[in-house]
């Protein structure tokens, strides 16, 4: 089960690259989601720096979409 969590995380980085590449902001949620996966996957099989670079991740897709919101209005 958490090898399919890791490759639902990969799907999503990929179509959140693929949409911040297209100026989309939905790509941060993507990305998002996709941290969420690696989170979950890396406190399954305890492996604390897949889990702590993931929440890292997570905060700075959060301060994206906090500023394309407010670059964009």
């Amino acid at each position: 089960m958490t090898n399919e969590i890791g490759w639902l995380g990969n799907f999503f980085f990929i179509i959140g690259s693929f949409m911040l590449a297209k100026k989309r902001t939905i790509g941060w949620y993507y990305n998002g989601l996709g941290n969420l996966c690696y989170i979950t996957q890396g406190i399954l099989v305890r492996l604390n720096s897949l889990w702590a670079i993931s929440i890292f991740l997570l905060i700075i897709n959060i301060w994206g979409i906090y500023n394309w919101r407010k670059k964009n209005g």
